[in-house]
């Protein structure tokens, strides 16, 4: 079976504003091979796990068999609609702590990330309910408006073209099992090292990476970023803008304790965020790696078993970049 990577929009989406919460969240995702085309015409096994903590307990678990991917490799699924095997999806907390969302294809982890939002009606329905208040008396009925003449109809517009997802992705590659290698000193951060650019079908995303930076024109971005390390202590990715050396997107803090030889304790911080580059003006934007310690053995910042690409060059650096405006 061809490995399958997963590229994610996650879209919190109200069914409806009945009385009562409806029991899911719209999904779509498209299926990639590890070559960066879709995987199209067939069908996966997508299982949705809820924790509570990026590495807290799964609170809800469900799969769905057979999700068919379409000629774009999108799929779309229900999360809260599938075959449950751990607790109930409308006993879901969403009013308390922050949830995360662990994806698997085929029984194989795709990755986990924060729910960032929760559609609204869920959010209330799991909170504590008010008592309803009295019915008010009925105001007065008004008297009918004149009937105004029937317009003429509109011209039909011509429908238009099928959404194609614009998606970019920038990868730090090296020879296989090629450590990183510490040096720097504590507290400072890696400028990773970006080199590869694989780019999806139809996409207009204008890039170009140069002294470990990437350029976007204006419009709008879901961003997804992941760096590994082991043997580091606390470590997190940074994505900052170089206009003003502001940072504008912040990874998730991980810890991989500072042990020699030590080389599975390795964690991904990992980044999920909308960037938004304004009307008429280009950007450019760079990858930091920041860590507490440093260890100078050649895995110190780690192998990348997870980001593997083709068994020809390890990948310890990935930003994944969507244009939706």
């Amino acid at each position: 079976m061809k490995k399958v990577l997963l590229f994610i929009t996650l879209f919190g989406v109200a069914l409806s504003l009945h009385a009562q919460a409806p029991q899911g969240i719209n999904y779509q995702a498209v299926a990639r091979n590890t070559a960066g085309a879709p995987i199209t015409g067939t069908s996966v096994n997508v299982g949705f796990k809820i924790r509570e903590g990026s590495n807290g307990p799964v609170i809800y678990d469900e799969t769905h068999t057979g999700a068919s991917t379409g000629t774009t490799g999108l799929f779309t699924l229900t999360i809260g609609q599938g075959q449950a095997s751990v607790g109930t999806f409308s006993s879901v907390p969403w009013a308390t702590g922050t949830k995360f969302l662990e994806v698997l294809i085929n029984g194989a982890s795709a990755g986990t990330q924060q729910m960032m939002s929760v559609p609204y009606a869920l959010f209330a329905a799991s909170g504590n309910q008010g008592s309803q208040g009295a019915t008010g008396a009925q105001g007065p009925q008004g008297n009918p408006g004149l009937q105004g003449a029937t317009g003429l109809q509109g011209l039909q517009g011509q429908p238009g073209p099928a959404y194609v997802p614009e998606i970019v992705i920038i990868e730090e590659r090296t020879p296989a099992n090629s450590g990183m290698g510490g040096g720097g000193a504590a507290q400072n951060f890696t400028r990773r090292k970006l080199n590869t650019i694989t780019t999806g079908a139809n996409s207009n995303v204008s890039l170009d990476v140069s002294n470990n930076t990437f350029e976007l024109k204006s419009g709008t971005y879901i961003i997804q970023a992941a760096a590994p390390a082991n043997r580091v202590n606390t470590h997190r990715i940074v994505l900052r803008d170089q206009s003003n050396d502001q940072g504008v997107l912040f990874g998730t803090n991980e810890y991989s304790p500072l042990i020699p030889n030590l080389a599975t304790v390795q964690t991904t911080s990992h980044i999920y965020g909308k960037l938004e580059v304004p009307l008429n003006s280009t950007r450019r934007f760079r990858l930091e790696h920041w860590v507490d310690s440093t260890n100078t053995d050649t895995n110190a910042l780690g192998n990348a078993p997870s980001f593997n690409g083709l068994g020809v060059n390890n990948i310890y650096a990935r930003v994944v970049i969507e244009k939706i405006q």
